[in-house]
Order: C-alpha cells, then structure tokens, then sequence
C-alpha cells in the first residue's frame, strides 16, 4: 500500500480520539472556563489531523515518498500549527489538572464525609458571605441521639445522620453538619418566620419517616432553633441567638421549632406532634 494511504488511518484514529475527549468536556455537568479552552484547543489539533484526510490524496499520488510529503508546503503549515497549539493544550491540561486538584482538596475541606454536606468550617464561611445580605439560620438537633446508638449501634446512629442530612439537603438551602448530631441552614432573604415554615416542614417530615434500621414504631424526632439577621449583625451573634432558640425547643419537650425574639422570649411555632 503506498505510505500516503497508509497514514490516513492512523490520522483519522488520532482525530477521534481528540474528539472523544472533547465530547467528554462538553458532557460534563461543571465545565469552568478552562475546560471550554482546552476543548476549544483539542478541536484545534484534531482538525489538523482531519484536514490532512482530504488533501493528502488529492495532493500526493501513490508514489509520493515519506521526505515528498513531509517536505510539502501543507506538511510543513500543519506541523507549524501543530507545533504552536500543541504545547497550548497540555499549558490547558495540566492547568486543568492543578485546578482540579485544588478544587478537590477545597471541596473535601469544606464538606462532611458521612453526609456530603458542609463541615463546620464550610458552613462558618457561607454564613459569613451571607451576612450582609441578611437571612435566617435554622439550627437543628436530632432529639435523644445518643439513646439511638446505644439501643441500635453506632452504625444504625450513622444511618439517621445521613438520613437527616439527606432531607435538610434537599431543602434547596445551603445546609451543613456542624457537629455530631447538629445540623444547620441559611436561608438568604428569608424572614425568620419564612425560615420557621421550612423547618417545620422538615420537622414533620423526618418525625414521619419510618427508619427500617429501627423497631417498628420507633420514631425519631428533632429540635430546631431560628434566628434572623441582619446585615449588621455579626455571625457569633447570629448564632448564639439561633442556639438559644434551639436549647429552649428542648427545654420544652424537643420535636419543636423555636424562634429566636428580640425579647429573649422563644415564639414556639408549634408543639410536638
């Protein structure tokens, strides 16, 4: 077979297999501007590769030898290309490499390994970004948690963590475990008694949910606690006033949301079921 037909597979191989990556960015549910570039970049070298699939044979006749083509105008056009966007592609990856890494590595930092939500840490500096639009924060603790992993195992205990933390979760706020059995929200623009709604919704619903790791009847409540803010307001403060509020749904029987007043007086939004 004359070599000028016998580099045609292998181009028309590499084209794919550039393309193929391409698509794989395009796919991808988080694509950051440097993801668009490099794919931008790959279609860039795998049309240099594709272009070569027309031309070389109308160019090149069977006899054409590997120092004819290689020394050709358009060779030495495409490989001069070539040789300016191919080192732009692996700038892009391995930039993309180290971006991903770092996203990692803040992703992991700021988010809880057993629920997937934020850790303390991540949860602090969203309220803090927060802030100065003003908000409310739900604090919520799981009620009698300790008596859950001494009667079932601490794995039946993890089980209800994440059970709960899949349900704040999906309340379409930014949601966090701060502690052991302690989780909490921001809600952005919200009044406190919008805030309250929402909690009292999930109160009801994880009071509701029947855990097949536990006895049949056995029903797991929480507690919340709520406080407004404004953007004067300072996130320590916030917080001690969110967690009064949620000391006193305890005081009063658990299975409660308590508002945080001005006054230091609790509005209770409604008592256990």
């Amino acid at each position: 077979m004359p070599f000028i037909y016998q580099t045609l597979p292998l181009q028309t191989a590499c084209a794919l297999a550039i393309l193929d990556s391409v698509w794989r960015l395009a796919e991808a549910e988080e694509r950051s501007w440097l993801d668009t570039a490099l794919a931008v970049a790959l279609c860039l070298v795998s049309g240099i590769f594709l272009v070569r699939l027309p031309l070389f044979p109308m160019l090149f006749d069977g006899t054409a030898s590997y120092h004819a083509v290689k020394t050709s105008g358009l060779e030495t056009t495409l490989l001069t290309l070539s040789g300016l966007v191919t080192p732009l592609v692996v700038f892009l990856l391995l930039a993309r490499i180290i971006s991903g890494v770092i996203t990692d590595y803040r992703r992991r930092s700021e988010r809880d390994a057993m629920t997937g939500l934020l850790n303390r840490r991540g949860f602090d500096q969203s309220l803090t970004r927060t802030l100065k639009r003003g908000g409310a924060v739900i604090l919520c603790d799981i009620d009698h948690f300790k008596q859950v992993n001494d009667s079932y195992g601490h794995a039946v205990g993890d089980t209800i963590i994440r059970a709960f933390g899949d349900l704040i979760g999906r309340s379409g706020y930014r949601a966090g475990r701060i502690g052991g059995e302690e989780f909490a929200l921001i809600l952005p623009d919200c009044s406190a008694r919008q805030a309250a709604r929402v909690a009292e919704t999930l109160r009801l619903t994880f009071y509701h949910t029947e855990h097949e790791a536990l006895a049949a009847g056995h029903r797991i409540s929480a507690s919340f606690g709520i406080a407004g803010f404004a953007p004067a307001d300072t996130m320590d403060a916030v917080l001690l006033a969110a967690d009064r509020a949620l000391y006193r749904a305890k005081d009063n029987g658990r299975n409660r949301v308590v508002i945080s007043a001005p006054s230091e007086t609790a509005a209770e939004l409604r008592h256990a079921a």
